[in-house]
């Protein structure tokens, strides 16, 4: 909502356009107002309970009522149009993704994988578009840049199954926006020039390996394929 409406809407409401500076504005405004004001399919937007839209309804309704009795007549049509504004809301509310708040790489790639297959379900049933998907994915990006460089920051043990799988997952997911670089393809100067460029962070084992991997042989030879790539990533510092 614009600084214009809300000291347009504040008048009409009759509260004083001095509030607008206090650090408590959106504390001192009527529930119906204060959802109103910060609602909508944006992700980057609050989200609100069934409950907060139930109380923000009753409280508009007695307002209302208090308007048509005192007025003036604006006062009424100032509320209804923050009425139909939290209706839209309401209705936004079960396409929206809450934002992710993430302090870890398991925790990205856990509510990274659950977006991508929530957002599958949504695109399917039409409840969201694709345009808006990307718009939240983006979100992820930093989660999943810390998450890489974390990695990186440290090594992995390339004898342990359960930890290059995760590495590998992670990285996977992570691949979706465009910052983690391969020399798998790269071949000569090329490849020596990234091989040792020291602006390039790198995934790192804690001990040697030959690779060694005991199962069956297409499986052994799947997982050591995957063990060799993720040498080969890098990020630019």
């Amino acid at each position: 909502m614009s600084l214009r409406l809300a000291v347009l809407l504040y008048a009409l409401l009759g509260l004083p356009a001095t509030a607008l500076w206090a650090d408590d504005f959106f504390s001192n405004m009527p529930s119906y107002q204060r959802i109103a004001s910060k609602c909508g399919a944006d992700p980057s937007l609050p989200s609100y309970s069934a409950s907060e839209y139930v109380t923000a309804f009753a409280d508009a309704a007695r307002a209302t009522q208090d308007a048509r009795k005192n007025g003036p007549r604006e006062r009424v049509t100032a509320i209804q149009q923050l009425v139909d504004k939290l209706k839209e809301c309401q209705a936004e509310e079960a396409q929206k993704f809450i934002p992710p708040l993430i302090i870890d790489c398991d925790g990205f790639g856990a509510q990274y994988r659950a977006f991508l297959s929530q957002a599958v379900n949504k695109i399917r049933a039409g409840t969201i578009t694709t345009a808006y998907r990307e718009q939240v994915r983006e979100r992820y990006r930093q989660p999943a840049e810390n998450c890489i460089r974390e990695l990186m920051s440290g090594c992995i043990d390339p004898t342990k199954p359960s930890e290059i799988d995760r590495v590998e997952r992670l990285v996977n997911f992570a691949s979706d926006f465009g910052f983690i670089f391969t020399s798998r393809n790269e071949t000569g100067l090329e490849r020596f020039l990234t091989t040792t460029n020291p602006f390039f962070l790198r995934l790192k084992f804690c001990t040697d390996t030959d690779y060694a991997c005991s199962g069956a042989a297409a499986v052994c030879a799947t997982r050591t394929a995957a063990v060799k790539e993720l040498l080969e990533i890098y990020i630019r510092k």
